[in-house]
This record gives structure tokens, C-alpha cells and sequence, in this order.
């Protein structure tokens, strides 16, 4: 049974990939992990090499607080931060930095709380661009939605309104859009996951009684049918988006009490989710239906991988990061072993952009690589921000955008005109 699901694993994996398109005009980049939630912007053209002195910086930006990392839509980055005891979401012109507009409210934290104040007090959540409005979450489940000029539309406090738990390192899930819903993690009794009609704020369904954890909800096609994938704090679950309904769950604890890690679609009803478990820290699931009933087999589950950032399925294996020893992985989607090992990175969030990636290790230095068949190449590296450069780059066309929890850093990668038909 495992032999047979670990070769769907591999050609699925393949199948999926492979149906990225072509070079074109480039995309948003409206919410986490990019257009299609799977940290790809395959339409973008990079440069094989950098100068000396590192590519072309656009603009730089003094914002603190948090590891969200910033939506572009329609030539505007929405950068979410912290001032002193107000959060602020910023809007700024894409190319240049200019700032639009700015939309601040009260978030003064709590001292009746023990918040891990190692890492800040955030926003860690990602904003969400959908239509005309933007709506973020910040570290203490503050949500605000704002139209494009930053005009206040509707807000919830999901920790008053809904019960959410205050979580030590802050509220960090991004949320999914599906149809006409904004869907997140809110928790609470009742409120495990909430779906937002993003018009008006209301409710539209909330379901479950699960703690909640720091990863975020995905939306998978599972044998036809859309499906939600999410970590909760004890659990890996799977529920219908349009009405919340339970469909699927899996025990998967984590020593040190919470989930980070976002699953994985990996192609044919595969899905590979995460948790840097002493006792095996990565699962890789095969989903389908049995009637109306979804069933997830376990395939393999290794114990390498899945640290705090980004995990990439490529056709031939899941990049990922490690802390044994510290460096960037493969795993072979087949059965989970050590495909490859490349101590030259440190824990890294990845950008896939065609056969390059955009690799942003957290001590803030940017890389460019090449995706190899059997591992990556490293093409050019420079060092652009400081320590715990933890959100993901942005890619939109050859602009590329980095934060660390002190300074936002627009780039250019552009290759010169005669290596864009490459």
C-alpha cells in the first residue's frame, strides 16, 4: 500500500508542478505565500548573477515590529508594524516607497499575560488584498479591514468578540480567501476556524472547539473537491471550506506545545505538514474519498525537517530546513529520507521563480540559486538586514521585497533584456 501511494506521491508531485505557467505578465502577490499559496512566481525573470555590491536596492523603509510579510496588488506593498503601543498597517508606492497612506488603531499589550517577548510584539500575521478592501490580524487578534485608501470598514477583536486565546508568541495565521469568505484561525469554543464575509465582518460559519497554533489554513483540491488543510495546536484537520464542516483529523503534537508549520499540497491528493518533533517531525499524507468520506493514510514520516520556515515540493524533492545539523534539506517525497543536505544555508524561506529561488536566510542575508535536480546551487549572495529576518521574500515581477523586524528592503532582480527569453 505504501509503495503504491509513495509513486502517486512522486508523479503527482510532478503533474502538479510541472502545470505552472509560462513566463508572462507578472502577479500580485495579495496574501501569504503568493497567487497560488505555494511560494511559486513563475513568471519572473531574474538575473543569473548579482554585482559585487549586491542588485539594485529601490528603497528601504524603517518599520518595527513583526515577521508579516507584505502584499503587493496593483503597484502598492502593504507593510504591517508596530509603534510602541499601536499597530499600523502602511500603504506605499511599490516602486519608490512613497507613502500613501497609514491606518493605525490601539494594541497596547496586556500585562496580565506571559507573552514571549524574545521575538516582539509583532503584527506576524500577512495582510490580505481582496477586491477593494485590505484586512489584517495583529499580534492580539485585532482585525481590521480598510478600504485602498485606509478608511476603517469593519474591525473584530476575535479575543473579546470570540474567545481567542492569547498566544505567547502572538496570533501569526494568515488567513485564506475561498469564494466569497475570508477564512482564519480564530479559536475559542465554537470558534476554532472562522469565516468572514469580507464585505461586512459577519460570520458566515464557525465551527470546532480545537486550540489554535501559529500555521495557516490552505485550500487543497482533494479527488475534485476543494477542501481546508490546517494545523491546529494538538491536530492536523481537514474541513469543508464552504461550511465548516469536520471532515478529517490526525493526532500531531510537538514538544514544545504549538503547531507553526502550514501544511504542503504536493499533487494527487498528497500533503505534507510539519512539526519539528523529537519523536518524527514530518508527515506526509495521501488523501482521498471514500463516498463522502475523506480518509488520510499515512505514507511516511521522517525526522528531518519542517523547522519554522517555508517547505517547497519541487518535482523531485521538499525543501526544507533543519536544525540537525543546521542547513536547508531534501526529502524524497517517495518515503522521506535525506535526499540531499547543504549546510552552506541556514534556516531559509524560499521563493520558487522558475528553475531560480530567492532564499532568505534568517540572519538576513539574501540569496539566489538554482534548482537542481539533485539539490541547489548557490548563484549569488549579499547581506541586506539583520538578525531574525523571519518573513518570506515577496516576488513580483523582477521587484523583491525583505523585512527583519526593524527595516523593509525593496530590491530589483531583473535580468538585462537579452536573458528574458532564456
Amino acid at each position: 500500500m505504501k509503495a503504491n501511494l509513495a509513486v502517486r506521491a512522486s508523479f503527482g508531485l510532478t503533474a502538479c508542478l510541472l502545470a505552472a505557467p509560462a513566463l508572462g505578465a507578472e502577479k500580485d502577490w495579495g496574501s501569504w505565500a503568493g497567487p497560488s499559496r505555494d511560494f511559486s512566481a513563475p513568471e519572473a525573470a531574474l538575473a543569473d548573477s548579482w554585482p559585487s555590491d549586491g542588485p539594485k536596492k529601490l528603497w528601504t523603509m524603517d518599520v518595527k515590529g513583526g515577521y508579516a510579510c507584505i502584499p503587493v496588488v496593483d503597484g502598492v506593498a502593504y507593510i504591517a508594524g508596530r509603534d510602541g503601543d499601536s499597530e499600523m498597517l502602511i500603504a506605499a508606492d511599490a516602486k519608490t516607497g512613497e507613502k500613501k497612506w497609514e491606518y493605525k488603531y490601539d494594541a497596547a499589550v496586556p500585562k496580565d499575560f506571559e507573552f514571549d517577548t524574545r521575538f516582539g510584539y509583532g503584527p506576524n500575521s500577512t495582510p490580505t488584498v481582496l477586491g477593494d478592501r485590505v484586512v489584517m490580524i495583529g499580534h492580539l487578534g485585532h482585525m481590521s479591514c480598510v478600504d485602498k485608501s485606509g478608511k476603517l470598514l469593519w474591525k473584530h477583536d476575535l479575543h473579546a468578540e470570540y474567545g481567542a486565546p492569547y498566544l505567547h508568541f502572538g496570533y501569526s495565521a494568515s488567513p485564506v480567501v475561498y469564494k466569497d469568505m475570508l477564512i482564519t484561525l480564530v479559536g475559542g469554543k465554537g470558534n476554532s476556524i472562522v469565516a468572514f464575509d469580507p464585505k461586512d465582518g459577519k460570520v458566515v460559519w464557525n465551527k470546532m472547539d480545537y486550540e489554535i497554533s501559529y500555521g495557516s489554513p490552505q485550500i487543497m483540491p482533494i479527488g475534485g473537491k476543494d477542501v481546508l488543510v490546517t494545523q491546529v495546536l494538538d491536530n492536523t484537520i481537514a474541513c469543508n471550506p464552504t461550511t465548516g464542516e469536520l471532515l478529517w483529523s490526525a493526532p500531531r503534537e510537538y514538544q514544545y506545545n504549538h503547531n507553526a508549520a502550514s501544511p504542503v499540497w504536493c499533487g494527487d491528493g498528497n500533503v505534507f505538514v510539519g512539526t519539528p518533533d523529537k519523536n518524527g517531525s514530518s508527515g506526509f499524507y495521501h488523501m482521498e474519498w471514500k463516498g463522502d468520506k475523506l480518509e488520510g493514510t499515512p505514507v511516511w514520516t521522517s525526522k528531518f525537517g519542517a523547522i519554522h520556515q517555508n517547505v517547497l515540493a519541487t518535482e523531485k524533492f521538499l525543501l526544507s530546513s533543519s536544525s540537525r545539523p543546521k542547513s536547508v534539506l531534501g526529502l524524497d517525497p517517495k518515503t522521506g529520507e535525506k535526499s540531499f543536505t547543504d549546510r552552506e544555508f541556514g534556516h531559509s524561506n524560499f521563493v520558487r521563480c522558475g528553475n531560480r529561488l530567492v532564499a532568505l536566510e534568517e540572519d538576513g542575508t539574501l540569496r539566489l540559486c538554482e534548482l537542481k535536480e539533485d539539490g541547489i546551487k548557490l548563484l549569488a549572495s549579499h547581506d541586506f538586514l539583520g538578525d531574525k529576518a523571519w518573513a518570506a521574500p515577496t516576488v513580483v515581477g523582477t521587484r523583491v521585497y525583505i523585512r527583519d523586524a526593524g527595516k523593509v528592503i525593496a530590491l530589483d532582480l531583473g535580468a538585462p533584456a537579452a536573458a528574458m527569453g532564456r
